[in-house]
């Protein structure tokens, strides 16, 4: 028994116009394959022996597959398919597939789900056949070829003619299994009715037994296929298709099952067959043989007239309708007058005998009656799409008789009109001689007959029900509808009118009777507006013609019995014969309302026919006025009916209740809402004229006379009583509808009217009431909830019905009155202004605020309405609804009420209440109660446990859609409340739990495919308070399953408690450790979060590799419904993102459905098409275009956003996990560029190819890219208009932030303000004239259409942003974290197909700012990517020995770099989009200029340490492509340098930097030029000294921010890099940079070195590392200058001295430098600082060396004090520590080289030998290192101190000897360990192929995924180049360290000379500066011991071994050692040592 589950998709995507998901094809070989199938429907095979011993065996063969079973398993099919009578090969099939899809369940459930599923396929196989048929349009030539292919499928294969008489037609299997469904159905209630509730388990002991449920449901399912089997016969008669065999069966059924279940749809199928339609039609022909057949021709005539049937009236039609279809054929074909059954006389007859039958027991207005009333018998009411049908086939029957046998009526009411007049003289007649059946004369016991009062009859009933207008043949007008065949017939004969015409001309206007039966009859006929105005003018004409100006005779006079003067003057004399004899002035109401207050009253005398035919009219003149404003308008407005006040003046006479109730009635239907201004103004007459005539007591209590008080009871009141004690109520409840009605709510008003007529709500008087009471209609509110509802329990009742309409009613005026309660409103007043009294006093006085007040205390109107919703419950679970419709409505009501008191409590609460409490005239209007006095509803629900599970349990009853509705929305308030924060636990523990979770799990198996905002729109307006009255007939099952998931979504979003209602509906319970159940596990329970996950899931395969589930089954949700899938999917990123739930939710979403990569995978880059009005075409990039509409194209994009933002937090999930296997499976579905699944579905492939083009990346993550550049245009257009009165609306007001976050203009804040805008245009008489009001209407439409169009707007440039940022988060998820998972040689080409897209989506102007900004920053993401990606190119290139794959792809990144600078100069972006295409810049012009880099692994840095000498060809051609609008571009840049924020200024300076970085090579210079010329190097630098106070401020210990230092670092590291060429550095001098550094203040505001400025616990460097980072670079940057020019050049080396002398105190403190903690910033700056006051020395005048108190001598004094330490290592190396947070992080990690040296050890010792070099090139230059004559420095003292001796509060002012002998020893030291390091790596290099790896990753920093990925000789390799890159800085370094000790040396030698040959015994003249305060020593003494102290180093010195790379050096060493050999006198001792270092 297979599945018809694909098959029935289809179809259905087939009827509703939706594109197939497998093709037509496939359609059609489904439908071949299924042939046999659908054929025999139900002929199943019955039970086997054979079978059923092969079952028991063990063994059994299913699809052709022998499967072992076991004994429970043949036990459970041998009971199944005893019970089923079904063969056990095919039970056994099916349990086999229920237990492969539920592996865990237990026995008597796998007995329960096998029924079900043996059912559900039945259904699926019955809705196939009916969809088939629906499909197929035969009688539609233009019919499309899938039409038309159905068309010959259905004709040919399933309804063929029958081969052979022995053979059946399709129909008659289909009426034979009708039959045996019913039979089937009537043995399974009977077992249902005996049955236990749960099933039983066939075991070894019992045969098992089916439970009541399982019972139920299958009763439910045969009754379903019965009707699915029926209407499939009658789609099948509609056309023709059944023999004459069938149409016996058929007749011979009805005449035998005249009450069955399927009489309604038996008889209309039989009625289809008998219409008469076009005889050239296929369908006519096959019609005409039917009724030419000669044995049906016989049969029918003996059959309809036999007296074997039951029912006279079933078998009367079947007669007339024969009758009329062989009129037909014999008029067509005059040469069947002679032929048997198309006689004449045989016709007249046969018509004659139906109305006979009928008048016999006729049961036709029964029948039709009990369509819209009640069940007759057993038969069964038809669902709502077949009623229809079935009352249309009557109006078919009724006008074919009025068309084809008008003659035959009018003999037939003659005929009977004679027999009423003879019966009136005591004398009979017989009939004439034609007639078969003489007509007997009537029994004086029984009435006469009127068989044509009861067709006019029949024709009101029947037209009240059908659709509207449907009349309008009978008024002469073509229906709105494509005729048939019939119908156009009619509008040329024009019969119906004709009819009408008759029927008015022929009644007398004594008789009653038939003047009561023509108003039934027109009261059906002004069904519709159109209908109702024709009929209004009819009577107005005093119904004497019904087409005017027609050919048709007119009537005579006695026509005007129908005129509405008529009608009303005897109304109006009923009402003034009851007038008193003095009747003192009218009083005029406005419109024609007219009221005579009544004195001495005299009550009119009517007899019953009196009362029956007011009764009729008013019924008419109710319909007239419903349907149609104008005549409503029409008849209030006409002065001499005076239509109100009449009609309200007979309510207080005594007339007979029932008439009093229809006047109620009629005076509803005149205040329906919809009739405008001239409806409001009706609804307050009627309100003043009931007061004025007290219709109930109005007054308050009066005083007696004994001073007691007497409650006046009048009016209604009292006939209250009086129907009370009959227990009928017939005024009461006409009464409380009027009430109702009375009440205008917004969703009962149309939305045009809202806007052409704003006050269409207030139907109330303002001053109703006043001066004897208050305000408002609190009588009649008092009159409802006191008098009428409470009392309900208590009063006796004839109908139960009446009971529950009261009920029903009292809520609904309840309801009503809360809906129009605007409480809202006054959040706009208070926007608007103060609240003005008026507003304030009409809240108060509104019905609304005293049902607030009652239902926010402990009233018993509140007690009521819970105990309703409670024991609600017990009695829906009884099945009382369906016994008593009014009950379902009054539990709907009540929970409309409930809803809407939870919405506007807050506001009344805590809004109204407290302002009327400061509010004076409030007491006015009655007592107003503290805010303490009430209750919120939502706690008052919290005081028992019953009514919150009550109330959710009402979702367990599908069948009233709004009921299950409005408690999904109640408990999505409901968990919102704060009072109710464990109402999970309460529902947990209720005990409909189960109950109601199952209601919520169907909620979401809905299978509704409506559009969500139709949908939604549609349940805004029809349900909840203040909707029209309850229909069942609305599907609200899309709706409602929205509602679940917002409430799943709101509560998940809000709330996070695990005790929460959305966590229980989740995961089934509220415990924290609850999990992800399997459903299909043993004891598992299905819970939303799997109906959620599964509807995501439809159609979405899974990846290739996974088997059978591969299959591809419907269309997936983002693609039909986008909107639904887009709440799901936030569903769970929700629950992903929450950290209670996102570990067992991404684990369950990943292990057990793979569902982050399969719906990546599926996602398609295009979205669903929907051609609906009205809709916008979207446009890709590849120019395919796309119809849909804002709200699919919008939710498809926010659906795919959800996906995106899934799977990046999938990736940063398995990334901390260390789960790369998924991680790879993910980028691969990225980044990949093969398809995804071995065979996409072909709406996949329709949609994935898209952007697959030649030349393009079609890897998905680049197409999702394009997929998101679209151009779009929308079909909504807006005509301008010249806008005059409301120009100044402040529509910015009415923004509001849709659910998805997107902000639209909210249509109902937008009719709130056009509505006070006309009021107060109105009050303010600008707007007096229909001119003005048109005008201000036409505004108002062009507003909203503006607005319309704004909205789509806004809401696909969301859509799209959000595409954008959710595309952003998955791209940086997978660059940032997961890239290095992507194979090597894919990395970089992503990178730059990325870049290739992202300018120039960037480019366009119609993207959105948001948009501009996400996109600018992934380029900068993706360019820093490729430039840290760089390196393991070049590592990999270079051991594949690839040396051109070095080298960036230049054509490229001359394309990425020209895109970029076009976004920058081309678009006015904003500063964030600019400021990060400025960084890209800078990263591409840094790329651009890598040179072929000699050592591989060399590092990108944003500014080179060195310039480069030429430029390279990349370089030049970048620059060149820049020439063109290089100007414009430094000007744009520089711009924001000065006039941006600090973020992006620091940018900019950056990129500036950069781009004097790309042009110094070039000879122009021109980025210099542009700078200069334009004049801002000069800002750039006047800047500084305007930011010397900012610059101060960011010194306190605790700054605001650091922004002014970053733009400082930056612009500073831009005059660096001016300066490194000398036209950049003479411009910075000639702009004064120099002087302008030398004035700023907070270069001297070094912070004092306490804890409070040296904190490093903060966030923020600390204040004194705040300093160095501004004193550094000033100092970099005139040293830079002054190297750049030169120390000759005068004006640089000048200033530069300036600068220092003024800056001397701070430099000083700098150098002294007291605390013992170094870091490397300070041991930069002394660098700087010692290398600059070199560079200057030679300009200082001596006498300033001398001065040490200030200037540059107190400089010159601290480096000679600082070189006491410096110049030799010592402690002070090793007080250096790490300050900043990357010096931190380099001091934990080991320096590529040896040992276990440190990053940051490393970079101290290189600073530690620049440092040195730096003193002791000063030492040389203060020394006068090429002057014949010396400067001494060095004190003559050869003491050495011991290293680990420590500093004292004595500091040296000079260096020693000793100290430069020290120096000189550390730095041999230094020299000999550098060398050796060198000789280990050189013969590591020889022998490359002996390497060692096993510490490589010591070695080598690069990932170890990399490294695992190279073999043996690649890390061999890769360790070779890193020690050639070590041994290329050691050379370096030895570099400086000989540099070094040379100077040393020679400083020695010269000093050595100057103490020891005795010339400081007679010292020069101003040579004596340095050393005036030390005491000279003995030259010769002094020799020796300098001797001693310079043996062991000398000694170190000869044994020092350079190489020959340092020829020279070491040359020059040897002559310096033997220099200072000869004068120590150390030369002659160690000769011979010098001449072997020599050799």
């Amino acid at each position: 028994m297979e599945s018809f589950s694909s098959l029935r998709h289809d179809l259905l995507d087939l009827i509703h116009g939706r594109p197939l998901a497998q093709g037509e094809q496939a359609l059609f070989e489904q439908l071949m394959l299924h042939k046999t199938t659908l054929w025999k429907i139900f002929d199943i095979p019955p039970r086997n022996a054979n079978e059923l011993k092969e079952v028991q065996s063990g063994k059994v063969s299913i699809h052709g597959k022998q499967v072992a079973i076991n004994a429970d398993f043949a036990n459970q099919v041998n009971f199944i398919s005893q019970q089923l009578n079904c063969s056990e090969r095919i039970v056994s099939g099916l349990l086999l597939d229920v237990v492969a899809e539920n592996p865990n369940l237990t026995a008597p459930r796998y007995v329960d789900m096998v029924l079900l599923e043996y059912h559900l396929r039945r259904r699926q196989l019955t809705d196939c056949l009916r969809l088939i048929f629906e499909a197929v349009n035969l009688d539609d030539p233009n019919a499309n070829p899938t039409v038309s292919r159905m068309l010959h499928y259905a004709m040919t294969d399933l309804n063929a003619a029958p081969a052979s008489p022995s053979q059946s037609s399709f129909s008659s299997v289909l009426l034979r299994e009708i039959d045996f469904l019913s039979t089937t159905l009537e043995a399974t209630e009977n077992a249902r009715r005996s049955a236990q509730t749960n099933t039983v388990a066939p075991s070894a002991q019992n045969g098992g037994k089916f439970g009541a449920d399982i019972l139920n449901a299958r009763c439910e399912s045969l009754k379903y296929e019965r009707r699915q089997l029926a209407i499939t016969l009658y789609l099948i008669s509609l056309h023709g298709l059944l023999t004459p065999l069938d149409v016996k069966t058929i007749v011979e059924w009805l005449s035998s099952n005249p009450n069955h279940a399927m009489t309604y749809y038996m008889l209309t199928t039989i009625m289809a067959m008998l219409d008469i339609v076009d005889p050239a039609s296929p369908s006519g022909v096959r019609r005409d043989a039917i009724a030419k057949h000669p044995p049906t021709v016989a049969f029918m005539k003996t059959k309809l007239i036999s007296s074997e049937w039951s029912e006279p009236g079933l078998q009367a039609t079947l007669l007339m309708k024969w009758t009329l279809l062989s009129t037909d054929i014999r008029r067509r074909n005059a040469s069947l007058e002679s032929v048997d059954g198309f006689m004449s006389n045989q016709l007249e007859a046969q018509i004659w005998g139906a109305v006979q039958a009928e008048a016999r027991k006729s049961k036709l207005p029964a029948l039709l009656q009990s369509l819209t009333i009640e069940k007759l018998d057993k038969r069964d009411i038809p669902q709502e799409d077949f009623k229809s049908i079935v009352l249309q086939s009557f109006a078919t029957l009724v006008q074919a008789c009025l068309i084809l046998a008008p003659s035959e009526l009018r003999k037939i009411k003659q005929r009977q009109e004679d027999l009423v007049l003879a019966s009136a003289r005591g004398s009979t007649r017989g009939g004439p001689a034609r007639y078969a059946t003489p007509l007997a004369a009537p029994t004086p016991s029984s009435p006469p007959r009127n068989d044509v009062a009861m067709l006019y009859s029949l024709l009101g009933i029947l037209y009240s029900s059908l659709p509207n207008d449907s009349a309008l043949p009978f008024w002469g007008s073509s229906p709105r509808h494509t005729l048939s065949h019939m119908e156009a017939a009619e509008v040329m004969a024009a019969k119906l009118p004709a009819f009408l015409q008759w029927a008015v001309w022929s009644v007398a206007p004594q008789d009653t009777t038939m003047i009561t039966a023509l108003y039934d009859m027109l009261t059906g006929l002004a069904t519709g507006q159109q209908c109702s105005e024709l009929t209004y003018n009819f009577m107005a004409r005093g119904g004497i013609e019904v087409v005017p100006d027609s050919t048709m005779p007119p009537a005579s006079s006695s026509g005007g019995i129908l005129s509405w003067e008529i009608i009303f003057n005897r109304l109006d004399t009923w009402a003034s014969s009851s007038a008193s004899t003095r009747a003192p002035p009218t009083q005029s109401l406005g419109r024609g309302f007219v009221h005579s207050p009544q004195q001495t009253v005299q009550h009119p005398v009517l007899n019953p026919k009196d009362v029956i035919m007011a009764q009729a009219f008013l019924h008419l003149l109710a319909v007239v006025v419903t349907h149609s404003i104008s005549v409503r308008a029409a008849i209030t407005s006409h002065h001499q009916f005076r239509a109100i006040p009449t009609m309200v003046s007979l309510i207080p006479l005594g007339i007979p209740l029932e008439l009093k109730g229809t006047l109620f009635e009629t005076l509803s239907a005149f205040c329906q809402p919809g009739g405008g201004s001239v409806g409001v103004e009706i609804c307050k007459a009627v309100w003043t004229l009931m007061e004025r005539y007290e219709v109930i007591n109005v007054r308050p209590p009066s005083q007696s006379g004994f001073g007691g008080n007497l409650m006046n009871v009048k009016g209604l009141e009292v006939e209250l009583e009086i129907e009370s004690t009959h227990g009928v109520y017939p005024a009461t409840i006409p009464f409380l509808q009027l009430l109702c009605t009375l009440i205008h709510t917004v969703k009962r008003v149309s939305l045009r009217e809202r806007i052409t007529d704003p006050g269409t709500l207030s139907t109330i008087p303002e001053n109703l009431g006043q001066p004897y009471r208050l305000p408002g209609i609190g009588p009649f509110v008092a009159f409802v909830v006191d008098n009428v509802f409470a009392k309900i329990p208590a009063r006796e009742y004839a109908r139960p019905s009446d009971r529950w309409q009261m009920n029903d009613l009292c809520l609904c005026f309840i309801e009503r009155s809360l809906a129009s309660f605007d409480v809202e409103s006054i959040l706009a007043s208070a926007e608007a202004g103060p609240l003005k009294a008026e507003s304030l006093v009409s809240l108060l006085a509104h019905p609304g605020y005293d049902i607030m007040k009652m239902l926010l205390a402990a009233t018993p109107l509140h007690q009521s309405i819970t105990s309703y919703i409670v024991e609600g419950v017990d009695a829906f679970e009884r099945g009382f609804a369906d016994e008593e419709p009014f009950f379902a409505s009054t539990i709907v009501r009540a929970l409309r009420i409930v809803q809407r008191a939870l919405e506007i409590q807050d506001l009344f609460l805590d809004v109204l209440i407290p302002v009327l409490f400061d509010f004076e005239g409030a007491s006015s209007v009655g007592v107003v109660h503290p805010r303490s006095y009430f209750t919120r509803f939502d706690q008052s629900l919290s005081f028992g446990p019953h009514y919150v599970p009550a109330i959710a349990s009402y979702v367990a009853y599908p069948a009233h859609p709004e009921l299950v509705l409005l408690s999904v929305k109640i408990m999505s308030a409901l968990s919102m409340s704060v009072a109710l924060s464990s109402m999970a636990v309460l529902i947990q523990r209720s005990e409909n739990s189960k109950r109601i979770m199952a209601g919520y799990i169907h909620i979401l198996q809905s299978e509704s495919v409506e559009d969500v905002l139709s949908a939604e729109t549609v349940a805004e307006q029809s349900t909840g308070a203040g909707a029209p009255d309850v229909d069942l007939s609305i599907d609200l099952s899309q709706a409602t399953r929205l509602a679940v998931l917002d409430l799943l979504i709101q509560s998940t979003e809000t709330n996070s408690s695990y005790q929460s209602f959305a966590r229980w509906l989740l995961f089934g319970s509220t415990k924290r450790s609850q999990q992800i159940e399997d459903p299909h596990a043993l004891g598992s329970q299905q819970t939303c979060v799997h109906l959620v996950i599964e509807l995501l899931n439809i159609g979405v395969p899974r990846l290739k590799g996974k088997g059978k589930e591969q299959e591809v089954r419907g269309t997936p949700m983002f693609m039909a419904i986008p909107a639904l899938a887009e709440r799901c999917y936030h569903i769970l990123h929700t629950l992903c993102l929450d950290s209670s739930t996102s570990e067992l939710t991404m684990r369950y979403l990943r292990t057990r459905e793979d569902f982050f990569a399969r719906h990546l995978a599926a996602i398609p880059t295009q979205g669903p098409r929907a051609e609906v009005e009205p809709f916008i075409e979207i446009v890709y990039a590849d120019g395919t275009r796309l119809p849909t509409t804002v709200a699919t194209f919008s939710a498809f994009l926010r659906s795919r956003s959800w996906i995106f933002n899934l799977v990046a937090l999938e990736l940063q999930v398995l990334m901390n996990r260390n789960q790369h296997k998924g991680v790879d499976d993910l980028l691969a579905i990225l980044f990949s560029t093969q398809p995804i699944y071995d065979a996409d579905p072909e709406w996949q492939d329709a949609i994935f190819d898209t952007f697959r083009e030649v030349g393009q990346s079609n890897m998905r993550i680049i197409e999702y890219l394009h997929s998101l550049a679209f151009d779009w245009s929308d079909h909504l257009t807006v005509k301008p208009v010249d806008v005059k009165y409301l120009a100044q609306l402040p529509l910015h007001s009415c923004t509001r932030k849709d659910s998805s976050g997107c902000e639209v203009i909210d249509r109902g804040a937008l009719l709130s303000l056009l509505t006070f805008a006309r009021r107060s245009l109105v009050a303010q008489s600008k707007v007096a004239t229909p001119a003005n009001m048109e005008q201000v209407a036409l505004e108002s439409q062009y507003i909203l259409e503006s607005c319309a169009v704004e909205n789509h707007r806004r809401e696909v440039v969301y859509a799209a942003a959000t595409g954008f940022e959710s595309w952003r988060k998955m791209l940086d998820m997978a660059l940032l974290r997961c890239f290095h998972r992507l194979p090597h040689d894919l990395r970089e080409n992503t990178l730059f197909d990325l870049l290739q897209i992202l300018p120039t989506i960037l480019h366009s102007s119609e993207v959105e700012d948001s948009t501009a900004v996400v996109l600018a920053e992934m380029t900068l993401s993706a360019i820093t990517k490729l430039r840290e990606d760089r390196q393991q190119q070049i590592v990999l290139s270079s051991l594949s020995g690839d040396a051109e794959s070095n080298v960036l792809p230049a054509e490229r990144l001359y394309t990425i770099l020209k895109n970029i600078l076009e976004c920058i100069i081309d678009n006015s972006r904003l500063e964030l989009v600019r400021g990060n295409l400025y960084a890209s810049i800078a990263n591409t012009s840094t790329s651009s200029l890598l040179p072929p880099l000699p050592p591989p692994l060399c590092r990108m840095a944003l500014i080179p340490q060195g310039r480069q000498s030429s430029s390279s060809p990349i370089q030049a051609n970048s620059l060149a492509l820049m020439k063109g609008g290089l100007e414009r571009l430094v000007t744009t840049i520089a711009r924001d340098a000065i006039d941006g924020s600090e973020v992006w200024k620091t940018v900019a300076f950056n990129l500036l930097t950069s781009l004097c970085q790309l042009s110094v090579a070039e000879k122009q210079y021109l980025v210099l030029t542009y700078l200069v010329r334009h004049g801002i190097l000069t800002n750039f630098i006047h800047g500084v000294g305007e930011s010397d106070l900012n610059l101060q401020a960011i010194l306190k210990p605790d700054p605001d921010d650091l922004n002014a230092l970053y733009v400082y670092e930056s612009k500073m590291s831009l005059f660096i890099r001016i300066a490194h060429s000398r036209a950049g550095a003479e411009r910075l001098l000639d702009a004064n940079i120099i002087s302008v550094l030398g004035r700023c203040d907070y270069l001297d505001a070094r912070p004092e070195g306490d804890q409070d400025f040296m904190d490093q616990d903060t966030f923020l460097p600390s204040a004194v590392q705040r300093y160095h980072q501004l004193f550094m670079p000033a100092v970099e940057l005139v040293n830079a200058i002054v190297a750049t020019l030169g120390s000759k050049h005068a004006s640089a080396t000048n200033q530069a001295l300036d600068f220092l002398s003024k800056h001397s105190p701070t430099i000083v403190i700098l150098l002294k430098n007291e605390t013992e903690d170094l870091s490397l910033s300070l041991l930069e700056e002394i660098h700087l600082l010692i290398s600059l006051s070199t560079n200057v020395l030679h300009v200082v005048p001596k006498t300033d060396l001398a001065s040490t108190g200030s200037g540059f001598g107190a400089i010159h004094a601290a480096i000679l004090a600082l070189s006491t330490q410096y110049l030799r290592a010592g402690h002070w190396v090793e007080n250096v520590r790490p300050i900043t947070d990357a010096e931190i992080a380099s001091s934990n990690a080991l320096s590529s080289g040896f040992g276990s040296e440190s990053k940051f050890q490393a970079a101290v010792r290189q600073k530690e030998r620049l440092v040195r070099k730096a003193v002791v090139a000063y030492l040389g230059a203060a020394n006068d290192f090429t002057e014949p004559e010396i400067n001494v420095m060095l004190a003559p003292s050869t003491a050495v101190p011991r290293l680990d001796e420590r500093s004292s509060h004595f500091i040296a002012t000079l260096p020693t000897l000793g100290d430069a002998i020290q120096a000189l020893n550390d730095v041999l030291g230094d020299l000999e360990a550098m060398l050796n390091q060198m000789a280990f790596i050189a013969s590591e290099l020889s022998a490359r192929e002996h390497v060692t790896v096993e510490n490589i990753q010591e070695v080598v920093h690069l990932e170890p995924a990399v490294l695992q990925e190279l073999n043996i000789n690649q890390k061999r390799t890769l360790v070779c180049q890193e020690y050639e890159r070590l041994e290329e800085g050691l050379k370096k370094d030895v570099k400086i360290v000989i540099h070094t000790a040379e100077m040393v040396l020679l400083l020695l030698w010269r000093h050595a000379m100057y103490y020891c040959d005795g010339h400081h015994v007679k010292p020069a003249e101003g040579k004596s500066y340095a050393i005036r305060l030390l005491s000279m020593p003995e030259p010769d003494s002094f020799r020796q011991e300098l001797g001693r102290s310079l043996q062991p180093v000398l000694q170190r010195l000869r044994t020092v071994r350079l190489g020959e790379d340092w020829r020279d050096n070491q040359a020059y060493m040897e002559i310096m050692d033997r220099r200072l050999r000869d004068t120590v006198g150390l030369h002659q001792n160690d000769e011979g040592d010098d001449m072997s270092m020599i050799s």
